[in-house]
């Protein structure tokens, strides 16, 4: 890890050295103190021209002196800062040099807590500036305030090319002060996906909120339909023109982390009914319900492109899960999908496992905390008997009993190619494995077992060997018998006493028990 000291002697020798054209220095502590030294280095140096700095503690007065030294120097190209605490007012200063530089083509100031107002200093300078081609703002809070003001300025900005604003709480009117500005700007080729230089590894695709999604999907369904009302004629004429420039990568939707709502996924729904290139759908962390869940499905009952689904943390519900297992049982395509988050519970993931019943396609689910608990989990061990295309499953951060774990496990015994994530589950299975070693001794030996004795071991293997050497005691009769009431409820223990007083090997008296539990020893 370098922190200011380290920095300090690297900044001494890049002051000499003039063969070095890329540095990075991401995930270290340089801090405020390390970035005045290397920026008192990039004033005299003239032979870098990547500079990565991301992660490192950099706070306003670290963006000062780096302001002060892209005022002067001419080399550098591309500058990641992505991950830092430099603020509105560390925005504002690296404006102020945005509009002196004519070298700095890329600069990433993702993750870095600028607001409306930073935006607002970034915007006048893009209003100046004529060399940036690519800006990242992802993940900071800029809103419809700081849209408005880009929007501003990429109306008469002519170099910017691509521009990230994902996860920035812009809403419907900021997504429309954006859809204004890109009638304007003919420079813009990448709106709904930004390019991602060599340099910038955290520049993600754009998101659009609802009201761009309504654009967007009327461009992909039909360029002759019919705008929505708020945009002026001419808006609408350059996005009919200019529909490819609109059009997001063919192969994959990142929507995550916008309000999109009910509204947008209807939109973005009727896109998807007749789209036939889209693979991929993200859609986390963007304000989806039942109502949502109810649109696409309808669409992925017709669309036989998309093969991987993405709705974690939204509020889908029951209800959401029912409409997507209506989907499903449809769809022919879908691979793998993406629920965690939502809430759905035992009455969700009992709709999806009828859905599972007919699917064959969908090979990974993934179900962490979504509320699942002992119901839910012995309905899918059901389905999973006989549905053999799951081989993967995410069941984390859920409840799901005793019963449901046992259920589970036997499924995963006859199915070893299932591979079902959950600490719950990975712990029981430790517990059987240990059970199973106390029966080998418990086989071959002739030690008398106590639930002290086999502590750790799961409870209904430990009831049994309890049991069994206490048969002729009345606690017999209440631990084999709670034993095998919970696993066979309809099963009758006196017909077991009967059994086990006709054999004296422990051998056949423990298969038998463990045979009734389906146990594997």
């Amino acid at each position: 890890m370098i922190g200011h000291d380290g920095a300090h002697y690297l900044a001494e020798a890049l002051k000499i050295n003039s063969c070095v054209t890329m540095i990075k220095l991401g995930d270290n502590t340089i801090g405020d103190e390390g970035t005045a030294h290397f920026a008192e280095a990039l004033k005299v140096n003239s032979s870098l021209t990547t500079v990565n700095l991301r992660n490192n503690k950099i706070g306003q007065k670290g963006a000062v002196h780096l302001a002060e030294a892209l005022q002067t120097n001419s080399s550098v190209l591309t500058i990641d800062l992505c991950s830092n605490e430099i603020g509105d007012q560390g925005a504002a200063h690296l404006a102020e040099a945005l509009q002196m530089n004519s070298s700095v083509t890329t600069i990433d100031l993702s993750h870095n807590q600028i607001g409306a107002e930073g935006a607002r200093h970034l915007a006048e300078a893009l209003k100046i500036n004529s060399h940036v081609t690519a800006i990242n703002l992802r993940g900071n809070t800029i809103g419809d305030d700081g849209a408005l003001h880009l929007a501003k300025a990429l109306k008469i900005n002519s170099s910017v090319q691509n521009i990230n604003l994902c996860f920035n709480e812009i809403a419907r009117d900021g997504a429309l002060h954006l859809v204004e500005a890109i009638r304007s700007n003919s420079s813009i080729a990448n709106v709904g996906h930004c390019w991602t230089p060599p340099e910038l590894a955290d520049c993600l695709p754009d998101h659009l909120t609802h009201c761009v999604c309504q654009v967007l999907s009327k461009i992909i369904k039909k360029p002759e339909d019919p705008f929505p009302a708020e945009l002026t004629a001419d808006t609408r004429a350059f996005l009919k023109k200019h529909k490819q420039i609109l059009a997001w990568d063919g192969n994959s939707w990142d929507f995550r982390g916008n309000s999109i709502g009910s509204e947008g996924s209807r939109h973005l729904a009727e896109a998807l009914k007749i789209n036939s290139s889209v693979k991929s759908i993200e859609f986390g962390y963007s304000s989806l319900d039942s109502e949502s869940a109810y649109y696409l499905a309808e669409a992925l009952k017709s669309n036989s492109s998309v093969t991987w689904i993405d709705f974690r943390c939204n509020r889908l519900g029951a209800d959401g899960a029912r409409h997507l297992a209506d989907g499903l049982m449809v769809n022919s395509s879908v691979k793998s999908i993406n629920l965690s988050g939502n809430a759905i519970g035992d009455q969700g993931l009992c709709h999806l496992v009828e859905a599972l019943k007919i699917n064959s396609c969908i090979t990974d689910i993934c179900l962490s905390n979504n509320g699942i608990g002992t119901e839910g989990a012995c309905r899918l061990a059901e389905v999973l008997k006989c549905n053999a295309s799951v081989t993967t499953i995410d069941l984390g951060d859920n409840s799901l009993g005793t019963d449901g774990l046992w259920a589970l496990h036997k499924v995963l015994l006859k199915r070893p190619e299932l591979t079902i994530y959950d600490f719950e589950i990975m712990h029981f299975q430790k517990d059987i494995s240990r059970g199973n070693e106390v029966i080998q001794h418990f086989i071959h030996g002739s030690t008398t077992w106590s639930l002290t004795q086999v502590q750790g071991v799961n409870e209904y293997i430990a009831l049994i060997l309890v049991g069994f050497d206490m048969r002729s005691t009345l606690q017999y009769n209440s631990l084999v018998s709670h034993a095998l009431r919970r696993q066979l409820p309809d099963f009758e223990t006196t017909t077991v006493f009967d059994w086990a007083r006709k054999h004296r090997s422990r051998r056949e008296i423990l298969e038998y028990y463990c045979k009734q539990l389906d146990l594997w020893f």
